[in-house]
């Protein structure tokens, strides 16, 4: 049966891979889990098959470790050194549950290697592992495989979610029969279990349930620098997407990170725009760059790779090719996002869309200096990203593209707790930078800080803005804060 079985082939090929390099296993036989001890209390325990409650636990490590190195370990008898190599050779482990379909249970495995930074798994965190009374310790997000009585793939893929957002904002970290109720505490369309899967409106009710705010974004505002723009701050993302020759309803897989490389893999493209007739080519940001996403896909396994396939003509999403393939051929299916839903803290209001929107008039003020410089739209591009004031602060004190007193000044002054950060960069260059809110409202002017990096360019810059009238699309609040911020850098 595990021979068989898709998601241990999967596993597998993951475990031996170079990067990760498991050479040993140790076995934990009868191993209480306490996420499948509560879908056992939930539904298992009724059912008139004696399903057993008991699990399996497989650890992993990186170095041959034989039965009596592994005994001197246990007993205490091993060495300082021995007993550190044990530890920094630890993989992660695997839950092996009592199901005839549904095996592979609570799964946290090392990630691959960055490849020189090229991968930047982002919505990780590092979980502390007991065994035999010594501890382990692994940064991975948790990965379980869909049971179809309990969780569905939206409610596993929220749990794996929620295993992150619990880290990052203190919230909790439900189990799936709690998800599973919480979803359907107040819209369902059939009984709450054996659980077929959630709506997006039951989605965005666990999230709510569990003290966040979702966010969706239908498939016409989906971009690669979207979703980066939350990936990069390690908040992980529930993407809903249709796969090529699946009929049934949208699959749901939880993104966590992405692969970045020095050179542009396509065009962004809006997906639509005021006339039909234009092409219309977003402006350039860092999602030109994204090669693949990662993400847990139950029907698949952890970290998954979701290869981007940028649009070639307007009125196109972008698309994916993973592990997934057309029915009854080798083919890989296309995946096309279809919602990208965000579970947020509830002080971040302002969206990657509203912050780009905030934008539009210091884009077109750079856009036009640009020009007078020289370069086209093929050398710059905008780096936005949500960050908090301590991870911008932690930053400034590293940086040495500021002076002395802007950074003195920046380090003291208050600042919301969450922002976009929004970088322009020419080449590897970065020309400026600017602040925008995202604890502020569309309408409130977000911006509040902005930085240059290029004294000719800021005096282009500022001049262009000077000579600006106000107007409905710019508003005098605006203005004065990139000429207070200019006056403020000088």
């Amino acid at each position: 049966m595990v021979r068989d079985d898709r998601h241990a082939k999967y596993l597998y090929e993951y475990l031996t891979h170079p990067d990760v390099g498991a050479v040993s296993m140790v076995l934990e036989p009868d191993y209480v889990d306490r996420d499948y001890l509560d879908d056992y209390a939930a539904y298992y325990v009724s059912c008139f098959y004696p399903y057993d409650r008991f699990c399996k636990r497989l650890h992993f490590f990186k170095e041959a470790i034989s039965r009596q190195r592994f005994r001197k370990i246990i007993r205490g008898e091993a060495s300082p050194a021995s007993l550190e190599r044990f530890k920094k050779a630890y993989l992660g482990f695997i839950v092996v549950r009592p199901l005839p379909e549904a095996m592979i249970g609570r799964t946290q495995l090392k990630t691959y290697e960055d490849d020189g930074g090229r991968r930047q798994y982002t919505a990780i965190r590092k979980y502390e592992v007991h065994l035999v009374g010594i501890t382990l310790s692994v940064k991975s997000m948790a990965f379980q495989e869909q049971d179809r009585a309990v969780a569905a793939c939206a409610t596993v893929a929220l749990w794996s979610c929620f295993q992150q957002t619990a880290y990052l904002f203190g919230t909790a970290a439900p189990r799936p029969p709690v998800i599973t109720a919480d979803a359907t505490s107040s819209l369902y369309h059939r009984r709450a279990l054996p659980s077929n899967g959630l709506r997006v409106e039951q989605i965005c009710s666990a999230i709510r349930q569990n003290g966040l705010d979702p966010e969706v974004f239908p498939q016409q505002g989906i971009t690669p620098s979207l979703i980066y723009g939350y990936l990069r701050a390690g908040i992980p993302l529930l993407m809903i997407a249709d796969v090529e020759s699946y009929d049934e309803q949208s699959h749901a897989i939880a993104l966590n990170g992405y692969s970045m490389v020095d050179h542009r893999v396509g065009e962004e493209r809006l997906y639509s725009g005021p006339d039909p007739a234009i092409d219309y080519v977003a402006t350039p940001m860092r999602g030109m760059y994204i090669k693949e996403f990662y993400g847990h896909d139950d029907q698949i396994g952890p970290f998954s790779h979701l290869y981007v396939t940028m649009p070639t003509a307007k009125d196109r999403p972008f698309t994916m090719k993973g592990s997934w393939k057309i029915k009854g051929t080798d083919v890989d299916a296309t995946i096309t996002p279809r919602q990208i839903v965000a579970p947020l803290y509830r002080k971040i209001r302002l969206t990657f869309l509203e912050a780009r929107a905030a934008l539009a008039n210091i884009v077109l003020f750079a856009q036009r200096v640009l020009a007078l410089y020289g370069f086209d739209r093929n050398a710059w591009d905008w780096d936005i990203y949500l960050t908090t004031t301590n991870e911008y602060k932690e930053d400034l004190r590293k940086s040495s593209l500021l002076t002395h007193a802007r950074r003195d000044h920046l380090l003291l002054k208050s600042q919301p707790r969450f922002f976009w950060r929004c970088i322009l960069r020419v080449g590897a260059t970065q020309v400026m930078e600017v602040g925008v809110d995202a604890t502020e409202f569309t309408k409130s002017n977000p911006v509040f800080l902005v930085n240059h990096f290029d004294p000719v360019f800021e005096g282009l810059f500022t001049a262009q803005v000077s000579a600006t009238p106000i107007s409905e699309t710019f508003h005098p609040h605006l203005r004065n804060v990139l000429l207070r911020e200019h006056r403020a850098v000088s």
